[in-house]
């Protein structure tokens, strides 16, 4: 597949990149796509900590409905009630919550590994 800015150039061969508002449009359905298809957990979050984008494994691994956008702290609590998600070593789900909502957001993108309840 190539990929082509407004002037007919190739992306890759384009000099400066800073002219360029961001991918073009079928560059992200395509990646979209592939994270869709992926075994990889990718959930997207907005600035109020609502699931904005969550494919497939990261919904199945959470328990998430495809037709619903709850927040990370529904998804957490939703999660520890029924032994499905993330292995949260804690007794108290307030105040671990409250210990990693003071964390959240803080930086514009973060990425994390877990351990999931079912060995992954």
């Amino acid at each position: 597949m190539k990929f082509e800015n407004n002037i007919g150039q190739s992306i890759l061969d384009t000099p400066n990149r800073a002219d360029l508002a961001g991918p073009p449009p079928q560059v992200i359905v395509e990646l979209l796509r592939l994270l869709g298809t992926a075994d990889v957990l990718v959930g997207v979050y907005d600035p109020n900590d609502t699931l904005c984008y969550g494919n497939a494994a990261f919904r199945n691994a959470y328990g998430v409905a495809h037709d619903t956008s709850p927040t990370w702290e529904q998804i957490m609590r939703h999660n520890f009630a029924a032994g499905l998600g993330a292995a949260l070593d804690t007794k108290d789900l307030d105040n671990w919550i409250a210990s990693a909502l003071s964390r959240r957001g803080k930086a514009a993108a973060r990425q994390f590994e877990s351990d999931l309840i079912d060995g992954r």
